[in-house]
C-alpha cells in the first residue's frame, strides 16, 4: 500500500492506495483544511497508513516535538488559557529541549527515566506537571497509531518533596488589611473570599442569581479564565456554600439580580489579577507582610479546620477534587494552625 502528499493551489492533499473487499485497489484522496502544511499532510498521511496497518509505528518518522505542535493544537480547544499556558511552558522549558528531537515511536521508558533523573533537582509539583503532559501526548498518540505504548507507564518522581505547606495570615491582619479596603471596589469581593474560601476567579463571575436568600448559600456556577467568563474545570468545583449572616447582608442587595457581585470600576468583569494585585499591595502597605488573595482562601480554610470542622465537609466547601488534596494541605500540624486552634479556645472560654 502506498501513499503521496500531494500539493493544488494552495490546498494540501493525501492520496494513498487502499485495498477493497474483491481484492482490487481503489485510490483515496483526502484535502487538509486552509493554511495546512506539507508537514500536517505528511503527518495526516503516516497517521492513515498506521491506522490501516500499511506501517507500523515505528516507520514512521514523526518526531516528540513535532507531534507536540500538533497535540497541543488539538488539545488548546479542550483546556483553558491557564492550563494550555502551563502545558506550553513543561514543553519548552523540558521536554523539547531534551526529547524533541527523538522520534516518537521510539521513545522507551529507559529514555523517559533518564530524561525524569536529569530533572531531580525541580520539585515534585514540577515533575508531576512535565509527566502529566508527556503522558496526554502519548495517549492521543497511541489513539492515533502513532505509537504503540505508553512510555511513562510506572514512572515514579525522585524530585525534591516539598511539604505541605499553606501562608495563613493571622486573623488581626486579615482585618486590618480588609478595614483598609473598605471604601474600594475590591473590598467586597476579598471579604466573600475571607467568608467563603472562593477561588478570584470564582468571585469575580459570581452573581446575583447565584445568591439564594431563603436558604442561605450560594451556587458556585462557573469563573474567570482568560478574561472571560466560563465553566468551571472540574465537576466538584460547582458547589453549594453556606453563608455566614454577615455574608447574607453584604449580598442581599443584589441577590436574584443577572448582575455581577463584584464588577470593575465600569460595570464590567472583573479580572483575578487585578483582585489579587490589589490584595497584596494592601497586605504589604498595612500590615508589611507577603500575602496573596489565595492566601486568604487558605485562611478561611485552616480556620474551619482549626475549630474541627470535617475535611470532607471544608473539601467540598473548597471545591477541591478530592479529601485527599484537603489532607496533604490542611492536616499537617504547624505553628500557624496551633495559633489559630488556641483563638479558638480563648473564644470558647471567654
Amino acid at each position: 500500500m502506498r501513499g503521496s502528499v500531494q500539493r493544488r493551489g494552495d490546498r494540501w492533499s493525501i492520496v494513498w492506495d487502499e485495498p477493497t473487499a474483491g481484492g482490487k485497489r481503489c485510490q483515496r484522496r483526502k484535502t487538509l483544511p486552509p493554511g495546512a502544511t506539507k508537514a500536517d499532510a505528511e503527518r495526516e498521511l503516516a497517521r492513515v497508513l498506521v491506522q490501516l496497518g500499511a506501517v507500523s509505528p515505528q516507520a514512521v518518522k514523526l518526531t516528540v516535538g513535532e507531534w507536540s505542535k500538533t497535540w497541543l493544537e488539538t488539545h488548546a480547544q479542550d483546556v483553558g488559557p491557564s492550563s494550555l499556558a502551563v502545558y506550553e511552558r513543561a514543553l519548552r522549558l523540558h521536554i523539547l529541549p531534551a526529547l524533541g528531537k527523538k522520534r516518537l515511536a521510539e521513545l522507551t521508558p529507559v529514555d523517559v527515566r533518564r530524561f525524569f533523573d536529569g530533572l531531580r533537582s525541580y520539585s515534585l509539583n514540577t515533575l508531576r506537571v512535565v509527566r502529566t503532559v508527556l503522558r496526554l501526548m502519548y495517549v492521543e498518540a497511541v489513539a492515533l497509531g502513532y505509537a504503540e505504548k505508553l512510555p511513562t507507564v510506572g514512572l515514579r518522581l525522585r524530585g525534591q518533596r516539598e511539604a505541605p505547606r499553606t501562608r495563613l495570615i493571622e486573623r488581626v491582619n486579615v482585618l486590618r488589611i480588609l478595614d483598609h479596603m473598605r471604601d474600594g471596589i475590591y473590598w467586597l469581593p476579598c471579604v466573600v473570599v475571607y467568608h467563603t474560601g472562593l477561588r478570584a476567579g470564582e468571585v469575580c463571575a459570581l452573581k446575583g442569581i447565584d445568591i439564594d436568600l431563603a436558604n442561605g448559600c450560594l451556587y458556585v456556577r462557573r469563573g474567570v479564565s482568560g478574561g472571560k467568563i466560563g465553566p468551571l474545570k472540574t465537576a466538584t468545583a460547582h458547589r453549594q456554600i453556606t453563608l455566614l449572616d454577615e455574608t447574607i447582608r453584604l449580598l442581599e442587595g443584589i441577590a436574584g439580580k443577572d448582575e455581577l457581585v463584584c464588577p470593575d470600576y465600569y460595570g464590567g468583569l472583573m479580572r483575578p489579577g487585578t483582585l489579587s494585585s490589589a490584595f497584596a499591595a494592601a497586605a504589604r502597605r498595612v500590615c508589611g507582610i507577603k500575602a496573596s488573595l489565595h492566601d486568604l482562601r487558605h485562611t478561611h480554610a485552616s480556620e474551619l479546620v482549626a475549630a474541627g470542622v470535617p475535611l470532607s465537609v471544608v473539601a467540598a466547601r473548597l471545591g477541591h477534587a478530592s479529601v485527599q488534596l484537603t489532607m496533604d494541605v490542611y492536616s499537617h500540624t504547624s505553628t500557624d494552625m496551633h495559633r489559630l486552634a488556641l483563638d479558638r479556645l480563648r473564644e470558647f472560654w471567654t
